[in-house]
C-alpha cells in the first residue's frame, strides 16, 4: 500500500483523498477538528482518523491532496486497514516534515 501526495496551494482549504480500488470516489474534508467527522466511505474513515490523532497531539496539518494504491484487498480479512493507516502515517510525516516514534504511529 502506498499514498502519495502533495500539500494544497496556499488558501486551500479543503484536502481530499482518494483510492484506487473505489474509482471516480474522491473525499474532501479540512484538517481542523470540525472538518474530521466520519463519513460514509469506509476506507476514507481510515485516513481521517490518522489525520485527527495527528491534530489532537497538536500538529497542523494543512491541506493537501493524495492518493491510495494498494495490492492488498480491501475487505478481504487481511489487513487493508492497517496497511491504509500505516501508508497514511507515512505520508502525515512526510506531508508536516516530522517523524514519528514508529510505536506511536
Amino acid at each position: 500500500t502506498v499514498a502519495v501526495g502533495r500539500r494544497r496551494a496556499a488558501g486551500e482549504a479543503q484536502s481530499q483523498i482518494a483510492c484506487e480500488a473505489f474509482p471516480g470516489e474522491v473525499v474532501s474534508f479540512t484538517t481542523d477538528s470540525d472538518g474530521l467527522v466520519k463519513g460514509d466511505s469506509m476506507w476514507a474513515n481510515y485516513f481521517i482518523g490518522m489525520v485527527a490523532q495527528y491534530v489532537r497531539k497538536g500538529h497542523v496539518v494543512p491541506a493537501f491532496q493524495e492518493v491510495f494504491v494498494s495490492d492488498v484487498p480491501m475487505g478481504g480479512g487481511v489487513s487493508s486497514s492497517a496497511a491504509l493507516e500505516m501508508a497514511a502515517g507515512t505520508f502525515l510525516e512526510q506531508l508536516l516534515g516530522e517523524e514519528v516514534d514508529p510505536k506511536v504511529r
